[in-house]
């Protein structure tokens, strides 16, 4: 189990709900991105960003689009097919009226080998940005994938973290552990947040 004084100082100040999300994308960033550094990958995300995945890609030639409408993820015809090594939709499919559609465009643009990487909160109060259509158990996140070649899901939460949030889902995770309220142990069916990291 992580303690709070193991935590890397950028997953501080992000939210709460995002921690072991973003302790996730860390681990995958030394396994799936470090290691094509050398190889010139590119990435885009899509739907705004905190900051968070930009940063930790470092090496990466990294693009954040344009929020919407700007860019509509169902219709991404101006993105050549088969373009980026990764694309990033960090806490967006639930704001995504078709996520279904969005995410064929989304593989559409992947290179071969290519990875989608997505969250989406759970167990959490609505919140419109400016709507909020969705939520995803690993579950649903495979069925939503399943044209993709491979698919590996993830989720954290716990009835503690949950009721914590209720209160305040925007905290972030100093304000967790100052409140004596970090904890990372995964119950599944207490769902906080789900992800996925799918191949093409």
């Amino acid at each position: 189990m992580i303690r709070p004084e193991d935590l890397p100082a950028t997953v501080l100040s992000q939210q709460y709900t995002r921690c072991a999300l973003y302790l996730s994308h860390i681990e995958f960033y030394e396994r799936r991105v470090r290691p094509g550094l050398e190889s010139g990958l590119k990435a885009i995300e899509f739907g705004g960003s905190n900051g968070f995945v930009r940063d930790l890609f470092v090496g990466v030639d990294y693009e954040v689009a344009p929020n919407a409408p700007d860019v509509d993820i169902h219709d991404l015809r101006a993105y050549d097919a088969d373009s980026y090594d990764f694309v990033i939709l960090d806490e967006i499919l639930e704001h995504v009226e078709r996520p279904w559609i969005a995410v064929e465009e989304i593989r559409r643009i992947l290179r071969p080998g290519g990875f989608l990487i997505t969250s989406s909160p759970f167990l959490i109060a609505e919140h419109k940005v400016p709507m909020d259509y969705w939520r995803f158990t690993q579950d649903g996140l495979r069925v939503l994938l399943e044209n993709f070649a491979d698919v590996e899901t993830h989720s954290w939460g716990n009835p503690g973290a949950v009721t914590y949030l209720m209160n305040g889902m925007m905290v972030s995770t100093q304000d967790a552990i100052d409140a004596g309220e970090f904890d990372l142990t995964d119950v599944t069916k207490y769902a906080i947040d789900v992800w996925a990291y799918a191949r093409k």
